[in-house]
């Protein structure tokens, strides 16, 4: 038998909420509606798909893959349904609801609270979910709505955008450097040096330059960045810092600032569907202006280029040159060896 069709708006929308929410109870409360009433909407909603769409644990509800393919396709209903609401009542579009974002871990703590209070209290209607994490969030899967990145994302259907960059140096401590003296060049083996456990970015960048870095040559790993500047202040050895975290840390000193530049590009990415959801587009666009602001230069043309992560380097450069925008700059990190800036 061929499933039913669904014809009721109210079982997708109770399903959003549960997704949402993680709870029935808490989905229900949002709702306006009572756990009952909520059960019953779920329950009806699996007999048509099928199976069920939650995997139920104490204190959360965890989605199938199907309840995640589901929602993937019903969220942007729910955004068009506000929009239909709107227009019929003839008020403005509203933000309000739940955005979640995916940062690393250094700029979720001194970079992103500050631009999110402001936005915050001018839109008392919205929630955020900030996810700390350093990996790859996929937001085609939407773990987040939007991510801040340290490089473009390679998957299709997204929207990436670049708002800066960043650098990273070599750092010390004070009591370190007194102890054991500054290193001659990158990879010293008379000193420890710190780096990361499964991610490459470093390695990659300085491999690149023709530095042969190597994991291995790292005595202390972590992909933790807290926990590497927590093992750097502590004068555990030597190992790589934001430039704007170290600012903030008066023991940290820099080595080999000659030899040693790491450039991060800072990049703002987002599900195509920011185009259909005014939540989103706000958030996406408060914090490009916020970022930009902080670690933006503006390209020959006065203004950053935003194209869909599907297009390849060389076509968007070519799009851009057609456009007379600047081409994007290239997002791989790069070891500069100028002087100290």
């Amino acid at each position: 038998m061929p499933p039913s069709p669904i014809d009721d708006w109210n079982l997708l929308r109770t399903f959003l909420a549960v997704f949402d929410a993680g709870t029935l109870t808490q989905a229900a409360r949002q709702l306006g509606m009572t756990q009952p009433s909520a059960g019953r909407h779920l329950r009806s909603l699996e007999e048509r798909v099928g199976e069920p769409l939650f995997d139920r644990v104490p204190g959360q509800w965890r989605p199938t893959e199907r309840a995640a393919a589901l929602y993937e396709r019903a969220a942007p209903m729910r955004d068009a349904a506000q929009v239909v609401d709107n227009l019929i009542g003839e008020q403005p579009e509203q933000v309000a609801g739940v955005v979640r974002l995916s940062c690393s871990e250094a700029f979720s703590i001194q970079v992103l609270p500050p631009l999110l209070a402001s936005l915050m209290h001018a839109e008392p209607r919205l929630q955020i979910e900030l996810v700390v994490s350093n990996d790859s969030d996929n937001l085609i899967k939407r773990d987040a709505d939007i991510a801040v990145r340290f490089y473009r994302p390679l998957q299709d259907g997204l929207v990436a955008r670049r708002v800066g960059s960043v650098e990273v140096g070599l750092f010390a401590s004070a009591s370190y450097l007194e102890q054991h003296g500054t290193p001659s060049h990158v990879g010293d083996p008379k000193h420890v040096w710190i780096g990361y456990d499964r991610s490459t970015v470093v390695t990659r960048a300085a491999q690149a330059r023709g530095a042969p870095v190597q994991r291995t040559d790292f005595r202390f790993r972590t992909d933790s960045v807290l926990a590497q500047q927590a093992a750097i202040e502590a004068g555990l050895g030597i190992g790589p810092c934001l430039l704007l975290s170290a600012a903030r840390r008066p023991v940290l000193r820099r080595v080999l600032a000659d030899a040693v530049a790491v450039m991060l590009d800072i990049w703002m990415c987002a599900h195509e569907d920011l185009k259909r959801s005014v939540r989103l587009r706000r958030v996406f666009d408060h914090l490009v202006r916020g970022l930009h602001d902080n670690f933006g230069a503006p390209s020959a043309s006065g203004a950053e280029v935003a194209a869909p992560v599907g297009l390849g380097a060389k076509t968007a450069r070519r799009r851009a040159h057609q456009s007379g925008q600047a081409a994007p700059p290239s997002t791989a990190p790069s070891l500069s060896h100028s002087k100290k800036r």
